[in-house]
């Protein structure tokens, strides 16, 4: 639309120059003002066109970017679409590749927002964490299943951890598919999924710490035997972001849709 308008400014600009030379004195007088007016009319039309791109891409760029609600609207559906899979309802491995597709780019939004400061970084975190613990969770008890691998304590943990999360999940929604839906019942799973979040957090982190030599690889591999303790011992505790991630998730889960 930018650029009709500017075929348009810049004709009725040469049009403009045209009457306002006629009948002035000398040809070649004439004739360089006409010039020089269709020269100026083809600047601003350019500079007009420009603008007009700058605008709509400002515009575009806005509608590309989902907003704080928009964003959450969207990982809801992704955390209910995982349902089917979960509970065996579905058996899609391709669509559920494309539904870890959708996460992924919801994912990076969502750490857009929170390094743009609109999210707490670690609620962020902590629901980052959620989500793809659960896709790979889903993936490997269901589409692919490894066989040959020797599981540390902290794995062996994580999966128990992953699990917790699935079983609350399933029983929130067999509860909202009922319509009984009990106070308690929403308070426990907050609970359960707010301290698992913190165990997945933890790990995951640590892990990254580990990859490698040097000291401060060795002491993230004794954090993660410590942390594995915890759990086992059942003294993790959750924490400010894993209990906002915690409500987030469990309202995803009880939304009916």
């Amino acid at each position: 639309m930018g650029l009709v308008w500017a075929i348009l400014a810049a004709a009725a600009l040469a049009t403009l120059g045209l009457l306002a030379t006629r009948g002035t004195r000398g040809g070649e007088y004439v004739a360089w003002s006409r010039r020089r007016l269709l020269i100026g009319a083809v600047l601003c039309a350019a500079s007009f066109v420009g603008a007009c791109r700058r605008i709509g891409a400002g515009q575009a760029s806005t509608q590309q970017q989902p907003t704080k609600l928009s964003l959450l609207a969207r990982l809801g559906d992704i955390w209910r679409a995982m349902g089917p899979h979960a509970s065996g309802a579905v058996r899609d491995a391709e669509g559920f590749e494309a539904l870890g597709k959708q996460m992924e780019a919801a994912v990076q939004a969502l750490k857009k927002q929170a390094d743009e400061g609109q999210l707490n970084p670690d609620t962020a975190a902590a629901l980052e964490t959620a989500f793809r613990e659960r896709f790979f969770h889903i993936r490997r008890t269901h589409y692919f299943m490894a066989t040959c691998y020797k599981m540390t304590s902290t794995g062996y943990h994580m999966s128990r951890s992953r699990q917790a999360v699935e079983d609350q999940v399933k029983i929130l929604n067999e509860l909202s598919t009922s319509g009984k839906l009990p106070a308690d019942a929403v308070a426990k799973a907050r609970a359960v999924v707010a301290k698992e979040v913190a165990f997945q957090t933890k790990v995951r982190r640590l892990w990254r710490a580990a990859e490698g030599q040097g000291e401060q690889a060795e002491a993230a591999r004794r954090a993660l035997g410590e942390l594995a303790a915890q759990y086992g011992a059942g003294t993790i505790a959750a924490t400010k972001a894993s209990t906002e991630a915690a409500q987030t998730l469990v309202g995803f889960t009880t939304k009916r849709t």
